[in-house]
């Protein structure tokens, strides 16, 4: 059988290259998503853990959506409006991946920071995007850059990482002025 077209041309995954040699004997790891082994709170998960086969309803396969109660406290929480639904993924990667599917088809162009998260342009390179890099500031994206994306392009999405962004760690702030465009400053 024949490897579908969109994947015939892949690149390895740069995620699973990092966390190879961060993963790596004799290597002291300072990558993010990698915490230490002895910082998980292992005793505060020891309750649930050995709760589990007293919830046989927690193995049944469920929503597709998620797990209703968390959906439903997310709901309350964020004060989602009515016409809006929540998901729950296993991971930026899946939400991203969900993302794509839904709502970009080959060709089209999708503005991202440069640098940005390398998990982001994969998924978007894979959707057979025109991915259009705008530059990254130390206060966050250029926003001239980003006008003139928007005016010369038909922009299907710009992707931007608002908080603690990876690679830079950048946290915005946006505000909206007067005239309606919108300011960044560094938190």
């Amino acid at each position: 059988m024949n490897l579908a077209k969109s994947l015939q041309n892949i690149q390895p995954s740069y995620i699973r290259e990092i966390l190879d040699a961060a993963c790596a004997p004799g290597v002291i790891s300072l990558v993010g998503g990698l915490p230490a082994n002895d910082k998980f709170p292992l005793e505060l998960m020891a309750k649930s853990l050995k709760d589990l086969p007293n919830r046989p309803e927690l193995f049944q396969y469920g929503n597709t959506a998620g797990y209703a109660p968390l959906l439903a406290h997310f709901r309350e929480h964020y004060q989602l409006l009515s016409s809006h639904e929540g998901i729950v993924c296993t991971g930026s990667q899946q939400g991203l991946d969900l993302i794509a599917r839904s709502f970009i088809n080959p060709g089209d162009t999708i503005v991202m920071e440069a640098p940005s998260y390398l998990g982001a342009i994969q998924v978007f390179s894979l959707a057979q995007a025109n991915i259009e890099s705008i530059s990254q500031r130390c206060d966050g994206p250029d926003l001239d850059e980003l006008e003139t994306c928007f005016a010369t392009s038909d922009v299907t999405l710009f992707y931007a990482v608002p908080d603690f962004h990876n690679p830079t760690g950048v946290s915005l702030v946006f505000s909206s002025t007067p005239t309606g465009r919108f300011l960044v400053s560094e938190i």
